[in-house]
């Protein structure tokens, strides 16, 4: 027996007959099939009628259709609505990050304004107590105070 016999019957199709018809090929050519091996796109589509994915290519290895979901290896599923809902979920979460984006560029503004505001306040005090140093009456020995 080899695999595409194998196939075949677990796609339901238990005589040659019925497979030629759904094939469109004549009954002498699934037998030959059976000695030599069919094409190689028989082969994906029956892999395919019997819900593996492996067909499509190696990233599919390991992934099935099980009813209404594709299930992965890790038994993670995707199902059509969780498909279609995909593009609402990228772009939400595109607005999401522009906004968070957003907020830490305001939230750095305001560092920078306050950081410049206490630069600013310093350099007040420096010119303040430099303009009171100079404002300084000098002492002198009358006064008692030196």
């Amino acid at each position: 027996m080899n695999e595409f016999y194998c196939l075949r019957l677990k796609c339901g199709y238990q005589c040659p007959k019925k497979t030629a018809a759904f094939l469109g090929v004549t009954v002498r050519t699934v037998k030959n099939w059976e000695r030599s091996g069919p094409p190689v796109a028989v082969i994906k589509l029956f892999r395919l009628m019997t819900q593996d994915l492996s067909s499509i290519g190696r990233d599919w290895d390991g992934f099935r259709i099980l009813e209404d979901r594709i299930i992965g290896p890790g038994r993670a599923f995707i199902t059509p609505g969780m498909i279609r809902a995909y593009p609402y979920l990228e772009s939400e979460l595109n607005r999401r990050r522009a906004a968070d984006l957003e907020r830490r560029k305001h939230r750095q503004r305001w560092r920078n304004w306050i950081k410049e505001g206490r630069e600013l306040a310093a350099t007040a005090v420096q010119h303040f107590t430099r303009s009171l140093a100079r404002a300084r009456i000098p002492q002198t020995k009358e006064s008692g105070q030196i």
